[in-house]
């Protein structure tokens, strides 16, 4: 399943009411990146009816009062998602998502709560109050329901690069013109080769260098191959007019034999080295 934007049909459980809620993109992008990636839980977008019956709503349901920096969040819209993340990873995943909001990358970002801990963008994530959720749980702000490239999860298992100009279809894409995402980007791959969250992953990309590489290096060598062949083909073409004129020259002048070898020899000898001074 492919986490979307658009809008579905869900029966609100306090009201009975029946509603067209979205989701936004962020959480989009990290139920997927989870399914596609992590393997993860997903242990909820959309909350449960206590979810909806909590007196404020927060921001599992579609009419949050839960205010950010940028206001109320919008009706209709989910701002958050739940995660299994395992037990041996939370204090990485604690760590990577402060590091990164304390450091002004995660504009996106609310609040989260992981292992009975509450961050909060108020104090920009400096200091912690008691949570009841073990497992990690991401709120967005509002005004990026349909922002791409601004999942949290992706964000800091990538090295913390900002990604919103980048897919994931292209952060291993072998680009040499690429400061950001490619080859030339050496504080990423350093970073990739010791972080243990992606070093599998680091070692599929270097396998997609190493094969760019390869295919380069065979379609060069394929290019003069094929001109090789070239100038073989058009040799005896080339070759037969200078020995014919050669002996010719020979018999005219009434030279010896021998004489008239080394001057056919020089003359193959010349028409070899145009052919290989050619342009390529």
């Amino acid at each position: 399943m492919t986490w979307t934007t658009a809008a579905r049909s869900f029966r609100d459980p306090k009201t009975g009411t029946k509603l067209s809620v979205r989701i936004v993109q962020p959480v989009c992008d990290d139920a997927n990146y989870m399914a596609d990636v992590l393997k993860w839980p997903l242990l909820g977008i959309i909350g449960n009816t206590q979810h909806w019956q909590d007196v404020p709503a927060g921001d599992h349901t579609a009419r949050s009062t839960h205010v950010g920096r940028k206001g109320a969040p919008l009706r209709g819209w989910v701002y958050a998602i739940d995660i299994g993340v395992p037990e041996a990873r939370k204090t990485w995943v604690r760590d990577q998502i402060l590091k990164l909001a304390r450091s002004g990358e995660l504009p996106q970002l609310k609040y989260f709560n992981i292992a009975g801990r509450h961050y909060n963008q108020n104090n920009n994530f400096s200091s912690y109050v008691r949570s009841d959720d073990q497992h990690l749980h991401l709120s967005y702000e509002r005004t990026f329901e349909e922002s791409t490239g601004r999942g949290i999860l992706r964000a800091m298992h990538e090295g913390g690069q900002d990604l919103t100009k980048n897919d994931i279809a292209n952060i291993f894409t072998w680009d040499p013109g690429d400061d950001e995402t490619g080859v030339n980007n050496w504080p990423w791959r350093d970073d990739a080769k010791t972080n243990t969250t992606v070093q599998a992953r680091f070692a599929w990309w270097l396998a997609v260098d190493k094969a760019h590489a390869a295919y380069v290096a065979a379609s060069e060598a394929n290019t003069r191959v094929a001109g090789l062949e070239a100038r073989l083909d058009s040799l005896p073409k080339v070759l037969a007019p200078a020995l014919v004129a050669a002996v010719r020259a020979g018999l005219a002048d009434g030279i010896s034999n021998d004489a008239l070898v080394v001057a056919v020899e020089a003359g193959v000898r010349r028409v070899l080295a145009s052919l290989v001074t050619q342009p390529k």
